[in-house]
């Protein structure tokens, strides 16, 4: 049914300090990255989980758990569509994420 159904997760299992700012940021699936990350870029996004940084004044947009790859602003197609793709692709079953199964927030 829902992509929550049956797993139970502690918010903080889905959240990673961003390596630029230490802020927490949020867990969104690679596909994610790859559909915002400008063309000459993609083949960088690697199949892992990546978080997305929340603080506004950080350059950092998504990172990978170990902080080695680091996608910054001037990294990002700005026309895509990122509130789609993050319906998309950025259910984590966390509270602070939604997908088209969830009603988490």
């Amino acid at each position: 049914m829902g992509c929550c159904k049956g797993i139970k997760r502690n918010k903080q299992e889905n959240k990673k300090s961003c390596p630029l700012c230490n802020t927490l940021g949020n867990n969104i699936h690679y596909l994610a990255v790859e559909m915002v990350v400008k063309e000459d870029i993609i083949s960088e996004v690697t199949k892992e989980d990546y978080f997305v940084c929340i603080n506004n004044s950080c350059d950092a947009v998504f990172y990978n758990e170990s902080g080695n790859r680091i996608f910054l602003a001037q990294d990002i197609n700005m026309g895509a569509n990122f509130d789609e793709v993050t319906k998309q692709y950025g259910c984590k079953c966390n509270s602070d994420s939604k997908c088209g199964s969830c009603n988490n927030k």
